[in-house]
């Protein structure tokens, strides 16, 4: 498992892997110039992708004694390359547009380059147009939710960094086939937003790397999902999207929750399993197999 962990003080980001049994067989700082907010990284078969976003405390309302996030647009973000053995001062960083990112989706190596796709937000504090497609971006406390997807080709041999927008659908929480993670996937499933002040999921978008299509399901009206985890079919299937989404989707008016079973080839809802009391919107979930769970409880 490879890891980050940040703070306010020096080191401001360290990065390291724990290996099966638990222990930490990796750990190094990666230098900052100072604090900057953190959420997630992605993984290639060679390298860590790390983050020198442009979010970080407002240094005016630090003197006031005030802690603050502010977005500096001014300010280029990077994007660390970081062998996944690698030092802290191993790390290459790639200048790119100034930006904010909750979640990755997949990252891989490709010939001279390294591809990141995520849901980038070009301005999350609330500054510029506000919304697309006519829907209005949701708030997080003070921080405006309006994540696209976006593709990242950085170039080892040139440093050069090609950015592109691929959809301008509102939709996080991201998710693959957990199989191809360090590889190219075709699919990735993500929560759509519902037009609302908060953060709501109306529905689950599919979208197709190969075509650059996405396809759409809504929940009936009123109820509102989670973050959708995959789990592979037991017909051994070696169709990438051969498979469940699963989440649990909730009633807003009565608290009724489901467990939705979709398939994720089609999107059709296979099931429908009523759970006896109400789930709270949550945020992340995993689908683990019968064997993945015995070998954990065997220690």
């Amino acid at each position: 498992m490879a890891f980050i962990d940040y703070g306010p003080v020096p080191p401001y980001l360290r990065y390291g892997v724990v290996s099966p049994n638990g222990r930490v067989e990796h750990l190094t700082a990666v230098e900052l110039p100072g604090f900057r907010l953190q959420h997630d990284i992605a993984l290639t078969q060679r390298y860590a992708v790390l983050f020198d976003m442009s979010m970080t405390w407002d240094p005016a309302a630090l003197r006031q004694g005030r802690a603050k996030l502010e977005f500096f647009r001014e300010q280029p973000s990077r994007i660390g390359l970081i062998p996944r053995r690698g030092r802290g001062s191993d790390v290459r960083w790639f200048e790119v547009e100034a930006f904010f990112m909750y979640h990755t989706i997949a990252a891989w190596d490709e010939g001279d380059e390294v591809v990141l796709i995520g849901r980038r937000i070009a301005d999350p504090t609330g500054h510029g147009p506000v919304g697309r497609r006519g829907r209005r971006a949701p708030l997080l406390g003070h921080l405006r939710l309006e994540p696209c997807l976006h593709e990242w080709r950085l170039h080892l041999r040139t440093g050069a960094v090609r950015e592109t927008q691929l959809d301008d659908r509102l939709a996080e929480f991201p998710r693959i086939n957990d199989t191809r993670l360090g590889t190219r996937p075709r699919y990735s499933y993500s929560g759509r937003f519902a037009d609302s002040p908060t953060l709501l999921f109306d529905g689950i978008v599919k979208y197709d790397l190969d075509t650059g299509t996405a396809d759409e399901l809504a929940y009936p009206a009123g109820w509102y999902g989670g973050e959708p985890s995959f789990a592979p079919s037991l017909r051994g299937s070696a169709e990438e999207d051969a498979g469940y989404l699963l989440t649990f989707v909730t009633e807003e008016a009565t608290g009724c929750s489901e467990l939705y079973v979709i398939d994720a080839a089609t999107l059709e809802v296979a099931a429908r399993i009523e759970i006896p009391q109400r789930v709270p919107t949550g945020y992340h979930t995993r689908w683990i197999g019968s064997e993945e769970l015995q070998a954990a409880l065997a220690g």
